[in-house]
């Protein structure tokens, strides 16, 4: 398998709300506009909240001071490689994740696999 082009994961990240991603694992609820709050998943301790801000894209647990992307709360939380949260965060979205062979080849397509859900 080759590699996954910084511009696909971009478009990934944009494409897949954050509070979705956040939201399969941790009860959240609205706290202001586009904005989700709920329990921190990360261990501390004092147990606090998480922060989700859809527009921004971007989480913050007020305990323990990690923030982040999708790709970063998922490497955080699920304890994740790179690539496996990309994969992972492919696949919530439901979409296609286009891998480069090598920097001249063309692309090679992991499709959605809905049978594993």
């Amino acid at each position: 398998m080759g590699y996954i082009p910084t511009p696909a994961i971009e478009s990934l990240k944009q494409m897949v709300p954050i509070a979705t991603v956040i939201g399969q694992h941790v009860e959240l609820r609205e706290d202001g506009k586009d904005v989700f709050v709920g329990e921190s998943p990360f261990p501390a301790k004092n147990k606090g909240k998480i922060r989700v801000h859809n527009e921004r894209a971007k989480f913050r647990c007020e305990s323990t001071g990690i923030r982040g992307d999708a790709i970063d709360y998922l490497r955080r939380a699920r304890r994740m490689g790179f690539v496996q949260a990309v994969e992972e965060l492919a696949r919530i979205g439901k979409q296609d994740l286009q891998y480069l062979i090598d920097k001249y080849s063309e692309q090679e397509s992991l499709p959605f696999d809905d049978e594993n859900e």
